[in-house]
């Protein structure tokens, strides 16, 4: 049976399974600013994988800078098992959340300050 890929998502309601991600760190930008292994990317290896049979422990941890509560990157891993017990698919990598502007180049949202104070934008507790 085909998974769709937003089978591999979670709710979409649940702010404990949140994280704001940059377009260009979840899926393929069209353009300058393009991240070649951008999670969609990762999470179509695994829906392949886990419609060949496969047992997946599929995660993705977003990681802070300091207190910002905008990821700077996301840690995405995965371990399969074939059908036959043997290893299946296997990667460990980050995804850097950035965005892209011709005019200023690569910018991190995890690390965005106020332009008038020169703070960390945005901090504190999430709901």
């Amino acid at each position: 049976m085909a998974l769709p890929t937003h089978d591999l998502t979670g709710s979409g309601t649940d702010l404990r399974n949140l994280a704001t991600c940059s377009r260009q760190a979840n899926t393929a930008a069209r353009g300058d600013g393009r991240i070649n292994d951008h999670m969609f990317s990762y999470e179509s290896r695994v829906k392949e994988a886990v419609e060949n049979g496969q047992v997946v422990h599929y995660t993705v941890t977003p990681k802070y800078s300091d207190a910002w509560t905008v990821p700077v990157s996301f840690e995405i891993s995965a371990r399969g098992i074939m059908p036959d017990g043997s290893p299946g698919i296997a990667f460990r990598q980050p995804v850097p959340n950035s965005v892209y502007s011709p005019r200023s180049g690569w910018k991190s949202m995890g690390t965005v300050t106020d332009s008038r104070t020169g703070l960390p934008v945005p901090t504190g507790p999430l709901p």
